[in-house]
């Protein structure tokens, strides 16, 4: 009995715990914050209501425009490179109504300033 009523009580304490909670910045709805400390990882995603459907009379302009800037070169290294030097991973996609843009990292401040063009 003492195990079922131990079982219970750790499966529902972490149920309870498990819901972050989410906040709007600078009374925006648009931008939302949620901020978790239990893995030191840093999420950025964004996300744009502009996908294949603005495309208009030539499909598949959004996705070619993303994967383009995507490869593209600054200072004679790709975009994606200066993410994998440090650890990120950059990761984007493009469907009907959306085009999104990810990028994790683990939660070095400095290097991370330095990944995303920080001072």
């Amino acid at each position: 009995m003492r195990i079922l009523f131990l079982g219970t009580f750790l499966f529902f304490s972490q149920t309870i715990n498990s819901n972050p909670v989410i906040q709007s910045l600078a009374d925006n709805e648009d931008y939302l914050y949620v901020n978790l400390k239990n893995l030191p990882i840093i999420d950025v995603n964004l996300s744009l209501k502009q996908g294949s459907v603005s495309d208009g009379d030539t499909p598949g302009l959004t996705n070619l425009m993303l994967n383009v800037l995507m490869n593209s070169d600054i200072n004679g290294k790709k975009l994606v490179s200066y993410f994998e030097n440090v650890g990120a991973k950059l990761s984007y996609s493009v469907s009907n109504e959306t085009l999104s843009i990810a990028i994790r990292s683990v939660s070095n401040l400095d290097r991370d300033h330095d990944a995303f063009g920080c001072a």
